[in-house]
């Protein structure tokens, strides 16, 4: 009885180890590919993909404890070998690639813009206004998450006076709202340098979008629904959305909380765009939730920008105040 258990358990965690192989070995090799579009899709799936280093870690202390125990009981066998092999192999190609990306070119010759994405979860306190419009000095802020009422009673005017930040040197553009629970996508920028003004969109994402352009830039904010039970149909739906506006929109640069990774859905085929986060370190992307160490967080948060129109000069995650999410604060070389 106890052989039989033993034999049902090495090819248990063989049939595991080929699963988890053909994941990854699919979302890295063939990302646009519509089995992986539908993988990457699927719940649990889509929640591991999320987090590689995480799980990827998790994965080798889950072989290397194994492999004590069957050393232990000196019950090292050919089939358990090979199995810890792919394990290893599969995690170390899973924590290396899974946030991955081409990364964006370089224009000595270019006019610089700093741009903030922050999904402040409807929260602008009076240090993170500081930090993003004052220190960082941001000409364009995309929020996610903010209630965009500009009454001197309200969240934004009291975070600005209180900051000593002249409110009447920007523009504030909000999209479409979901209901009392989520805040509308709010933009913010400056009047002067930018004179954005607000386009009126045929559809958009599921918790909002909003479209703001002048004669040389177009920014799209957005907001998706989160891959949860309940949600995950309207999050791959949402995925599909932004492929299409990326297709329509080539110029834009498209920014906000995706809650996805760029290999998530049909994110793999924005083939024409890259992440400013992809300027850093593998270690350095991850943007939820805050809690964690960057290296261990799901990078969900993005700037997006078309390939050959725009460079990314310098970027930072910044943890601020008031939310779970890290900011994004990148400075962007616009090609003259």
């Amino acid at each position: 009885m106890k052989n039989r258990k033993n034999t049902f358990l090495t090819y248990f965690l063989l049939l595991l180890s080929l699963v988890y192989t053909c994941v990854i070995v699919i979302n890295f090799f063939m990302p646009n590919s519509d089995i992986n579009i539908w993988l990457s899709s699927r719940l649990f799936i889509a929640q591991f993909l999320a987090f590689p280093f995480m799980f990827g870690a998790l994965m080798l202390v889950f072989t290397a404890i194994s492999l004590g125990i069957v050393k232990f009981r000196k019950s090292e066998t050919i089939l358990k070998n090979i199995i810890s092999t792919i394990f290893i192999i599969t995690s170390i190609i899973f924590m290396l690639t899974g946030v991955n990306s081409p990364k964006a070119r370089k224009y000595e010759d270019s006019d610089t813009i700093k741009i903030v994405e922050w999904n402040a979860l409807n929260n602008l306190t009076k240090d993170s206004a500081k930090k993003i419009f004052k220190d960082f000095d941001a000409d364009i802020a995309v929020f996610p998450e903010l209630n965009p009422d500009t009454s001197e009673i309200s969240m934004i005017y009291n975070a600005f006076n209180e900051s000593s930040i002249d409110f009447n040197q920007y523009d504030i553009f909000a999209g479409f709202g979901y209901g009392d629970s989520i805040a509308p996508v709010t933009i913010i920028s400056k009047k002067e340098k930018l004179r954005l003004e607000q386009e009126e969109i045929k559809y958009g994402v599921r918790f909002g979008t909003v479209k703001v352009k002048n004669k040389d830039i177009e920014i799209i904010g957005l907001h998706t629904a989160p891959p949860i039970p309940g949600l995950m149909i309207e999050w791959s739906l949402d995925l599909e959305i932004i492929d299409e506006m990326v297709k329509e929109n080539p110029n834009a640069i498209v920014i906000g909380d995706f809650n996805a990774n760029l290999r998530h859905g049909n994110m793999s085929k924005l083939t024409n765009h890259v992440d400013v986060l992809s300027s850093n370190s593998i270690l350095e992307r991850g943007t939820w939730p805050q809690k964690l160490p960057k290296v261990l967080r799901a990078s969900i948060d993005h700037i997006l920008l078309p390939k050959d129109k725009y460079s990314v000069k310098n970027v930072e995650i910044v943890d601020l105040e008031g939310s779970d999410h890290a900011a994004i604060f990148a400075e962007i070389g616009v090609k003259k």
